[in-house]
């Protein structure tokens, strides 16, 4: 299965660069001509004194922005990703914003959490979400104000435009105003876009393109426990999948860290007790290394909630599993882990939130409440009583997607790179107490 899909994918990029060989010696040269042609007019209009038509502008502007968009599209046909940079993604927003600023329309533009580099796909599939929602808020909504918010998160990035237009709260999305060619954009990346009007009036889009490939990637896995045989067990289990492929493995936490800078794996899956550097250590450096951001870190343990554990999801752990774990819910575990999403079910939380109960406050742990809004707040608070997103939408009467949103900036300001760390910080700074 995996050599059918890597031929396909051969055949894939072939076609792709026959496409860009053609796009490149017609549309490009085409647009040149026009960005050229208009760039010597308004030249030569400026250069006699005379007044240069907004008409004529605009078509320089827009020609220029067509030929970078068409020189990135071309760029990620060639899957050449060394020189995507070239053309339109996030950090280009800067300058869409002031073009929209142009048209009457009061625009802000917030980047939130740790910046990183994101394959080429995805940094131009976040530029055209944006541009393609602030073109619809312009032309349709009668919105005099948009914000834009951009945060990568420690569950991936989001993408979200909000508009103070007429929409109403119980008024459906209007198609065929450029949503489904940007839920085809997200869909194809692996990824979700959700449309919807706001509870307070205007519309909202918010989107989180995958960061790691599309439909059928393969999810690489790195093993890291000292016993032979269950590394081998899990090994043979996990390369039986389709979609999951063991890419290493190391018998200490040491060889693990190293392989996981190497490797750069989905989900490293790390025993907690090993002889030198152990599952905690392994954990907490794969946590403070940037490079490491996207790895997300399962514990395994023979001896279910104990004090190791505790230690282990302050270290930045994603969630943790019993070794004696059935076959198919590791399988899943490691599907659940590599999308970002919490691996902790409800009444693993509720065990955890139990033995936080029964523990004084760690007076050392910096509290981090001013930097929460009220309703991240709420959020975190409803985190740590164990409702997922969907029940957490239910209580506050908002979206899944915006619940969703709302623990992705509060893991953002406060470090946590898991839904179990919110847990913690949230009994720890007192967020939650027992009786609250």
């Amino acid at each position: 299965h995996r050599r059918t899909r890597r031929s396909s994918w051969r055949d894939h990029r072939g076609h792709g660069r026959r496409i860009a060989r053609e796009l490149h010696d017609s549309l490009t040269h085409s647009i040149s001509i026009i960005k050229i042609q208009a760039g010597v007019a308004v030249h030569l209009a400026r250069k006699r004194g005379e007044p240069v038509p907004d008409a004529l502008v605009a078509i320089q502007e827009t020609s220029a922005e067509a030929v970078r968009e068409l020189r990135s599209t071309i760029d990620v046909l060639r899957a050449a990703p060394e020189t995507s940079s070239n053309g339109n993604g996030v950090d280009r927003l800067s300058e869409l914003v002031e073009r929209t600023r142009l048209t009457g329309l009061e625009v802000s533009l917030e980047l939130t959490g740790t910046r990183r580099a994101l394959p080429p796909e995805v940094d131009r599939a976040a530029y055209r979400i944006v541009q393609e929602a602030l073109t619809n808020v312009t032309r349709h909504s009668g919105a005099t104000a948009a914000t834009v918010t951009v945060d990568y998160g420690a569950e991936g990035l989001t993408v979200q435009i909000d508009d103070d237009g007429t929409a109403l709260p119980d008024q459906p999305p209007v198609p065929g105003v450029g949503l489904i060619g940007m839920r085809e954009r997200v869909t194809a990346l692996g990824g979700t876009l959700g449309a919807e009007p706001r509870a307070t009036g205007g519309f909202r889009v918010s989107s989180r393109p995958a960061h790691r490939g599309g439909p059928g990637a393969v999810i690489r896995v790195l093993l890291v426990d000292d016993q032979p045989l269950i590394r081998g067990g899990f090994r043979a289990l996990l390369d039986a999948e389709d979609d999951i492929e063991v890419v290493a493995e190391a018998a200490d936490g040491k060889a693990g860290v190293a392989l996981a800078i190497e490797q750069l794996p989905d989900v490293a899956l790390v025993d907690i007790q090993m002889p030198g550097v152990d599952g905690i250590d392994a954990t907490r450096r794969i946590a403070a290394d940037e490079r490491l951001a996207g790895v997300h870190v399962v514990i395994l343990t023979n001896y279910g909630i104990d004090e190791h554990v505790y230690n282990a999801l302050r270290a930045g752990a994603s969630g943790f599993l019993v070794k004696d774990i059935e076959p198919a819910d590791l399988v899943q575990a490691v599907r659940v882990a590599a999308r970002g999403d919490a691996l902790l079910a409800p009444i693993i939380t509720q065990r955890l939130i139990a033995e936080f109960v029964s523990r004084p406050p760690d007076a050392g742990h910096p509290a981090g409440l001013d930097i929460l809004t009220n309703r991240e707040r709420e959020v975190v608070a409803l985190v740590a009583r164990g409702l997922s997103n969907d029940e957490i939408a239910e209580r506050l009467v908002i979206s899944p997607i915006t619940a969703k949103t709302h623990v992705s900036r509060s893991m953002t300001k406060l470090g946590a790179r898991d839904r179990a760390q919110l847990v913690v910080f949230a009994y720890e700074s007192g967020l939650v107490t027992p009786r609250s």
